[in-house]
């Protein structure tokens, strides 16, 4: 019975007509062709289902009260595939009473075989298993077969649920012996349920395959919520086999699917491992809103297992920003309800991150011992993949709490084991660090050079945008420790060449796809102008004379959401492959430049060690340095904040000055001065990443008073390509294509009047000023400007995340993620704001709005590294400008900038913050 013959019955007479003319007056055939559409349904479209059962519940009242337990049933059932599970129980007892009265004995064990799930997912495990075995040993009286096999499957899922991975699959393995057709749709379900188990065992290929068998089943059946559910599982495979784009844009992609056939628990499943991949991919702010929103969502649903699994990733994703209080909060709520459920696999995993929290508190004896315990949890619920990932973990423990022969043999093991992508990552790095705190740099090297061939690996995952940035930057300490190592060894060249490959793969520039944002769903678009809409009401405009505005709240932001939903947009944008990860311009392509007129200086830390490679005319030689990492960061926030106070208050500038002369002297000393002799050619390039990114290099004084800007043609780049690449400073802008954006304020005037000084210097420019300076205009511009791009107008640093570091445009903020699939042919980007050149303080320390531009294409970039003043800024750029036209030598007219505004004022905060990145 379809719905379209069931909707139009609206009396008992015309049920009673339609009985008479289809089933010869039973209604037993009328309640078994409803179930079996209900069935078909709950697989295909939830929303249809639930329609579907509104009517022929109508139907039901007309018929005789024997039946009133077969709807409870599916009344209970598709309650029980809608995630409301409460209310499925509800049904099913009521259901299962009314049978059971009747003495319906064989309703009844349908009944406990549903009801099987249904205690399943409210935690209820031991309740689970009793209901099926006694609905099982039923039909093995009856000899009904198949009613065995999905009893037996659901039984397997309750051991599955419970993590006792080996019991499962042994359940599931007995229902295929009873299924008659191994081609049919329920054996596609136990083959889909085996395969859930292979995956926990590590054997993803095994899995994949029966994913896929199930998937062709479903689809040849219209069962489109089931092959939706398969596909969903090939996504989580894409994410364990290091295909991190596929798996995205997967899960992406079957959320929307289950969203849209009514499944509002597995959409919810599906946010969960969502979450999952966010940790381990470096984007903690969206694991925690996801958590944030989810939890509630599970609680409602009285869905326990999937609540605390929820709590444990936003503890994870909150132990990583250094969030430790609420990350232990988190983790006591999600033990609470794994120990209620007794889940030892997820009291496993809240150990598992226990013993991490111990080692960042420098306990390595408690976290062995925490760790120990997490390993015995998995191993009872014969889960390897995590099993693996503690003892990893409580390996790193042992050996940096000195404990030999424990750690000897737990390394052994793990070497002859099947380890993951990443866990093999893992252990390379765990036994290179060892291997070199001992002096063995020999061996120390080979797990080293293994570790760095699984990220190469892990990157060759990810297209390249800021989601592989910030998961890149997190793996440069593989490379920092191997040419750590080779400096040890004296292979000081080699050392070299391997840092400067490192920093190109993480600083990789964006490719820039140009695919139809058409493409992109209208709800997401619209979700998307939505948010847009919120953020331009949110930000106020600075105080008078600074180009600069208010933050906004850290992870639990409109931002936040807006990037989520962005990222959504990109799996409909992305292309059908990640791509691979290709070798950076050969090393000797490199020194040929450095040949003819350049020294190098590439600074190289390693814990809290600083150093410096110095390279030219063919010979490279390293130079560690004496202030450390943490003094350095010290000198630089110092620097910083005199920097913004002499910006914010012009009466304190002069007395202020003279201390941030003294910390640039010192900056210089500690940097510059023990290179010096080294520093022969007269051009200097200089390769700074992390905290040495926020260095006013240009501004660095020696104690003669001479500006390291005066010394040297001074070129600050971000790797080797950059180097290897560069075209030369000239251009003809004159000739080329250029646009100026200009948003001006009642606080900053200036802006109009340096925005159209440029237009004045370059007269075919396009001007966007006021309300045409809008962000579509932005990006249209950006894509296919030749020449000069320049941005006047209020910007700010997001110091939790640089993702929404933000320019504002008169119809809202521009990020640095809107540069995604725009490119930038501009030769010359000019971001004339505050903090365009600053980085944020997580994520590698080292990302800015000025990062992103030259990332995503600009030759050269101009920004700021503190809050800049308007006048100022008018004054620089106007003669940047000035000097642009008659020369059309970006670092000409940068140097003639620069001493014009020195004859203005002698406060070096006034012009020490505009660097300019590029050759």
């Amino acid at each position: 019975m379809k719905q379209a013959q069931i909707s139009p019955i609206k009396s008992k007479v015309a049920l009673t007509e339609m009985l008479e003319r289809r089933f010869g007056g039973d209604p037993e055939g009328f309640i078994g062709s409803i179930n079996g559409e209900l069935n078909r349904l709950l697989r295909v479209d939830l929303k249809k289902a639930r329609q579907y059962l509104d009517n022929a519940r109508r139907c039901g009242r007309w018929l005789p009260s024997r039946f009133r337990p077969r709807f409870l049933a599916m009344a209970g059932r598709l309650a029980l595939w809608s995630g409301d599970n409460r209310q499925a129980l509800k049904h099913y007892r009521s259901a299962l009473e009314l049978s059971e009265n009747a003495r319906d004995f064989l309703a009844a064990a349908r009944l406990r075989k549903g009801m099987v799930e249904v205690y399943m997912y409210l935690g209820q495990y031991a309740a689970g298993i009793k209901a099926g075995q006694a609905a099982l040993r039923y039909f093995r009286r009856r000899g009904l077969d198949m009613e065995a096999a999905q009893t037996l499957t659901n039984i397997g899922n309750v051991y599955h649920r419970m993590d006792r991975n080996r019991s499962a699959l042994r359940y599931y393995e007995k229902a295929r012996s009873l299924l008659p057709d191994p081609d049919g749709v329920a054996a596609a379900v136990v083959d889909y349920n085996r395969a859930n188990i292979y995956a926990n065992l590590n054997e993803l290929k095994q899995a994949e395959a029966l994913y896929r068998d199930a998937a062709a089943v479903y689809h040849r059946s219209q069962m489109e919520l089931a092959e939706n559910q398969a596909y969903y599982s090939i996504a989580y495979l894409n994410y364990l086999a290091d295909h991190y784009t596929e798996a995205l844009t997967a899960f992406e992609r079957v959320y929307d699917s289950f969203s849209e056939l009514g499944d509002v628990k597995s959409a919810a499943i599906t946010q969960l491992d969502m979450m999952e991949i966010n940790v381990h991919l470096n984007q903690y702010g969206s694991a925690i809103m996801a958590s944030d929103v989810i939890v509630p969502r599970f609680r409602k649903l009285g869905m326990c297992y999937e609540e605390g699994k929820a709590l444990y990733f936003g503890a994870v994703a909150r132990m990583e920003l250094e969030d430790y209080h609420r990350a232990g909060q988190q983790l006591k709520l999600a033990e609470r309800l794994f120990d209620g459920e007794g889940n030892r696999l997820w009291l496993g995993m809240v150990a598992l991150a226990r013993g991490n929290l111990m080692m960042r508190r420098g306990r390595a004896r408690q976290a062995a011992a925490i760790l120990k315990t997490a390993e015995g949890l998995f191993e009872q619920s014969h889960d390897l993949r995590r099993r693996l990932d503690a003892s990893l973990a409580r390996l790193e423990s042992l050996r940096v709490s000195g404990q030999e022969r424990p750690s000897e043999t737990l390394a052994k093991r793990l070497d002859m084991a099947n380890l993951a992508g990443y866990q093999r990552y893992r252990f390379h790095s765990i036994e290179g660090d060892y291997l070199f705190a001992r002096d063995d740099f020999v061996n120390a090297l080979k797990h080293y050079e293994a570790a760095v061939k699984m990220v190469e690996k892990m990157l060759s995952g990810l297209f390249t945008d800021e989601i592989r940035y910030f998961f890149a930057v997190d793996k440069y300490e593989s490379y920092a420790r191997m040419v750590e190592c080779l400096l040890k060894l004296g292979r000081t060249r080699e050392s070299f060449v391997h840092n400067l490959k490192a920093l190109s793969l993480v600083n990789k520039r964006v490719i820039s796809e140009s695919r139809l944002r058409s493409e992109v769903p209208p709800q997401v678009i619209s979700n998307i102008r939505r948010l847009r809409t919120s953020l331009k009401k949110q930000y106020r405009f600075p105080k008078e004379g600074e180009r600069g505005f208010a933050e906004a709240l850290p992870y639990e932001s409109v931002e936040q959401r807006l990037w989520q939903q962005e990222r959504k947009a990109r799996t409909f944008l992305y292309p059908s492959a990640a791509g691979t990860v290709a070798d950076p311009a050969p090393s000797g392509g490199l020194s040929r430049y450095m040949a003819a007129d350049a020294s190098v200086v590439n600074y190289f830390s390693r814990g809290n060690s600083l150093g410096a490679f110095v390279a030219g005319a063919g010979k490279v030689e390293y130079v560690p340095l004496d202030i450390n990492l943490d003094d350095l960061g010290l000198v630089i926030r110092k620097l910083h904040f005199l920097a913004e106070r002499s910006v914010a208050d012009r009466r304190l500038a002069e007395s202020v000055g003279e201390i941030e002369d003294h910390y640039l002297t010192v900056l210089n000393g500690a940097l510059i001065e023990p290179l010096q002799d080294r520093l022969k050619q007269d051009r200097l390039i200089i390769i700074a990443n992390e905290s040495l990114a926020q260095v006013p290099f240009a501004a660095l004084r020696n104690p003669g008073g001479e500006c390291l800007k005066d010394l040297f043609d001074l070129r600050l780049v971000i790797n080797t390509e950059d180097i290897v690449r560069s075209r030369g400073s000239r251009v003809d802008f004159r000739s080329g294509s250029n646009a100026v954006f200009g948003v001006s304020s009642a606080a900053l005037p200036l802006v109009d009047l340096e925005s159209r000084a440029i237009g004045q210097s370059f007269p075919q420019s396009r001007l966007y000023l006021g309300a045409d300076a809008i962000c579509a205009e932005l990006s249209r511009e950006l894509a296919t400007a030749d020449g000069f791009v320049h941005v006047a107008a209020h910007a700010s640093r997001s110091s939790e995340n640089p993702l929404f570091s933000r320019i504002l445009l008169n119809d809202g903020p521009f990020f640095p993620f809107d540069l995604f699939g725009v490119g930038v042919k501009a030769q010359l980007v000019t971001l004339s704001g505050c903090q365009t050149a600053a980085p944020g303080l997580y994520y590698g320390n080292s990302f800015s709005l000025a990062r992103a531009f030259y990332q995503a294409g600009a030759d050269n970039v101009l920004a700021s590294l503190w809050p800049v003043s308007d006048e100022a800024t008018t004054a620089f750029m106007t003669e940047f400008y000035r000097y642009l036209e008659d020369t059309d030598d970006v670092f000409a007219s940068y140097r003639g900038a620069v001493k014009k505004l020195q004859t203005l004022t002698s406060v070096a905060a006034l012009w020490g913050a505009f660097v300019l990145l590029g050759m």
